[in-house]
């Protein structure tokens, strides 16, 4: 099998001489896997080789794990968020040597359209994937022994933990999110969904100094977590509802938005009066989506933060006549400032990995915890990261440092 289109980019300019084998961890069906050995090219002048060595399973994954729609029916290979180890360097490759631990963009802009030209990478029309579902999947996902992938795409990691490299994707959108909400010392923040990239929009709340974030979620013991490690001050556990129409619907997210504005009166005496400054929606749910208008201050922001629901009802009266301004986030690949939080220290995001697997033959067990919601221990799932064994080879042909 030739792994050269399984994990390069469509416009490589690798050799398709020097070759040699290499391993990919390959989706043929629903919950189906097998491992495929073939040949991977070197890469091109402008490209890095890179051993992957821990992915971090996002809802990307799970969903094709377990549907396996694919536009191209043919095998694919699945993982967004990696890390690795820089195996070889292409001649003009510059700033990266054997040995470095990388990030890798989950995505590539075409490089040639419009908006590419106008520096507007994440408005590119034919943006291209890792582990996408495009008909020829000429862009693979980081479930490879070994990936070509273009140095431009790439970051240097010093000082840090594979695992919390694997963050880094659902951390820049936390801070993008934050950055967007333009929030200010002290502002009153509500965070609907305590799912990872919750938990994150509080961890970025800190270093903005927010004083009084409420997150709200339906899993009781996700909002414990969050106020137990110090992604949020306060908590709201939210019922499940029972209603039938829009109008119970309604009724129901301004109960939920009430409840959220009363818990921030009472713990600070006052000082907080009005509904929220800026309200994150991380959950994707319709219900959250119209809680978030209601708790929202006049001139305040709501920002869609989850994308899982494309299509929503939104009360847009209530938000224009409190003249809420709506924002609806489609992130860039911003690594930068998130490599900064990360290897600094300044976010202490360890505990959400919650569960660990190595080896390529604990990918299905783990895909599978990834959708739970509790381990078999009743532990809580939110991160789930494989390490592998993917050891770089430096004595292959290439140039190394």
């Amino acid at each position: 099998m030739d792994l050269t289109r399984h994990a390069l980019p469509s416009n490589t300019t690798a050799s398709t001489v020097n070759r040699y084998p290499a391993k990919a961890y390959v989706l043929c069906g629903p919950k189906e896997f097998r491992m495929v050995e073939g040949l991977l090219a070197l890469p091109g002048p402008d490209e890095l080789q890179v051993a992957i060595q821990a992915v971090g399973l996002c809802g990307h994954d799970i969903h094709y794990f377990e549907n396996y729609w694919n536009q191209g029916e043919r095998p694919m290979t699945l993982g967004l968020e990696c890390a690795g180890t820089v195996s070889h360097v292409g001649s003009n490759a510059t700033g990266f040597s054997v040995g470095d631990t990388v990030a890798l963009e989950t995505e590539t802009p075409c490089g040639e359209c419009t908006k590419c030209d106008e520096d507007r990478h994440d408005l590119c029309q034919n943006v291209v994937f890792r582990g996408g579902d495009l008909p020829t999947l000429e862009y693979q996902g980081a479930f490879h022994e070994k990936v070509n992938i273009l140095a431009a795409r790439c970051y240097r990691i010093p000082r840090s933990s594979l695992e919390l490299v694997t963050l880094l994707k659902p951390l820049t959108i936390a801070m993008e999110a934050l950055d967007r909400a333009d929030i200010r010392r002290y502002s009153s923040i509500l965070i609907l969904g305590a799912g990872t990239i919750g938990l994150l929009c509080g961890a970025v709340c800190k270093t903005k100094f927010a004083k009084n974030v409420i997150i709200a979620d339906i899993r009781d013991d996700r909002v414990q977590f969050a106020c137990q490690h110090e992604y949020a001050s306060q908590s709201i556990t939210v019922p499940i509802f029972e209603g039938q129409g829009v109008g119970d619907r309604l009724r129901f997210a301004k109960k939920v938005a009430g409840d959220a504005m009363e818990l921030s009166r009472s713990t600070y005496r006052g000082e907080f009066t009005d509904a929220f400054d800026v309200v994150l929606e991380c959950s994707g749910s319709e219900l959250s989506t119209q809680t978030a208008i209601y708790a929202c201050r006049p001139r305040g922001k709501v920002i869609f933060v989850s994308m899982n629901n494309p299509t929503r009802a939104v009360p847009i009266a209530a938000a224009a006549q409190q003249r809420v301004e709506i924002i609806a986030l489609n992130p860039t690949q911003n690594y930068g400032p998130a490599i900064k939080l990360l290897t600094k220290r300044s976010l202490a995001l360890d505990d959400l990995v919650t569960q660990r697997y190595s080896g390529w033959e604990s990918m299905p067990a783990a895909l599978d915890m990834a959708s739970r919601i509790n381990d078999n221990e009743g532990s809580l799932v939110l991160k789930v990261v494989v390490n592998l064994d993917s050891i770089p080879e430096t004595n292959q042909p290439g140039r190394s440092a």
